[in-house]
């Protein structure tokens, strides 16, 4: 019964922070992502954008717009609508 509850409670968060990334993803306020090593950046609604592990050290950055990604230097990722 213990267990049950446990995976009640557990299923019940997962349904909480997919329907989260959902609103994000669908939202213009999530950041732009730049990858600096290839120049290209992704947007929320890029199927590759959840997956895409920053790395600062690398020259990652985020964007508040596509214009300042493009003035940057960066261009958008072929997967990207």
């Amino acid at each position: 019964m213990r267990a049950f509850l446990l995976l009640l409670a557990l299923g019940a968060v997962c349904a909480s922070v997919f329907a989260a990334a959902k609103s994000v993803a669908g939202s213009k306020s999530a950041p732009i992502r730049g990858n600096a090593p290839q120049m290209i950046y992704h947007l929320p609604e890029c199927p590759s954008y959840w997956s895409i592990i920053m790395r600062e050290d690398q020259g990652d950055r985020e964007f508040g717009s596509e214009k300042e990604a493009l003035e940057a230097g960066f261009r958008k990722a072929l997967n990207c609508p």
